[in-house]
């Protein structure tokens, strides 16, 4: 069973947006949580035996004359990012996408999505690690997939792109050499990599509901969940093949996360209700349990994360909740 066990403070609250939490540990044992507030990253890091610390992080121009209302940007997604044993911080923003190091916060490069008119409707959202081809990939407002290769000293400038979804990214994950991703009609498409080309094995749609968040579980499962409050349990082996589906929450599911580890999947939504579910499985047959419930009363949740790899704690937050609940297995 897990017990809330403490909290970690923001300077300020989390913005009204899916997957808004993301935590990263690194070799020293030092935990960082980032949340999206407005036009900046909020991010507290815990160093062991230390006060905790505190940054912004906002969208910054990528060049030396600032472009007017830039530096402004309301930000979509902030992610951890490891690549080949060296962590990024991803901000995505309406118009741009921002990499920092992921210790020392400082800015590496900056992307602009789109120049002109057109740049007022676009976004990006969706951060993932496609780790055999050492890229990020990040989801963007038409549909399309940024991959931007990682070396050694540096970022690819210029992305290859994938196409293929119709509507908005909702969300990326990436397990070895599978990639999902999800829209705001609710479509999922698995894609697998190999040698550098991406080929797309199937794309289905088995609700029409925008999908808030999606994760690979392990090899052989996709977890989406819906603005329904429903869950859906995906093949990957089977193209897709659609395997449960649960009505798991009363308002929308805005965070997912999973530790198959220990074959634990959690969902958090706009009920305030926090749900810790276990994955049983004998050869290639899945059975999906829910071991636990606990609610945060008045919070309508947004965000969930694993701490470290273990899956023994995790930590959640909520739209204008100006902290992180961490819950740790007794």
């Amino acid at each position: 069973m897990f017990k809330r066990s403490s909290s970690v403070q923001f300077k300020s609250t989390a913005s009204s947006l899916p997957n808004n939490l993301t935590v990263y540990v690194n070799s020293n044992d030092v935990t960082s949580y980032a949340i999206a507030h407005r036009t900046i990253a909020c991010v507290s890091t815990l160093p062991a035996g230390a006060s905790p610390q505190s940054a912004a992080m906002r969208c910054i121009p990528g060049r030396s004359k600032p472009e007017a209302g830039l530096g402004q940007c309301p930000v979509m997604q902030a992610s951890f990012c490891v690549v080949d044993n060296r962590t990024f911080f991803v901000l995505t923003t309406v118009r741009a996408i921002q990499f920092y190091d992921g210790e020392t916060f400082s800015f590496i490069q900056h992307y602009k999505l789109v120049a002109g008119v057109e740049s007022q409707a676009m976004y990006a959202r969706g951060i993932t690690v496609v780790k055999p081809e050492s890229c990020i990939a990040v989801g963007r407002s038409n549909g399309t997939i940024l991959l931007f290769k990682v070396s050694i000293n540096s970022i690819a400038h210029e992305p290859n792109i994938l196409h293929g979804h119709q509507s908005s990214i909702t969300d990326l994950n990436s397990k070895k050499r599978h990639l999902v991703s999800a829209d705001d009609t609710g479509e999922l498409r698995l894609w697998i990599t190999n040698d550098s080309r991406f080929e797309m094995i199937n794309s289905v749609r088995d609700i029409t509901d925008v999908c808030t968040t999606v994760c690979l579980f392990n090899d052989h499962l996709s977890i989406s969940a819906y603005g329904s409050g429903r869950i859906m349990i995906h093949s990957i082996t089977d193209k897709l093949n659609k395997l449960y589906e649960i009505d798991a929450h009363a308002k929308s599911i805005n965070g997912l996360c999973c530790s198959p580890q220990n074959d634990l999947f959690i969902t958090v939504g706009e009920d305030s209700i926090i749900n810790i579910w276990k994955v049983t499985h004998e050869d290639l047959e899945f059975d999906i349990e829910l071991k636990q419930s606990y609610s945060l009363s008045d919070v309508s949740l947004n965000g969930v994360d694993f701490i470290g790899k273990s899956g023994k704690e995790f930590a959640v937050t909520g739209y204008d909740w100006g902290e992180a609940a961490i819950f740790t297995i007794s």
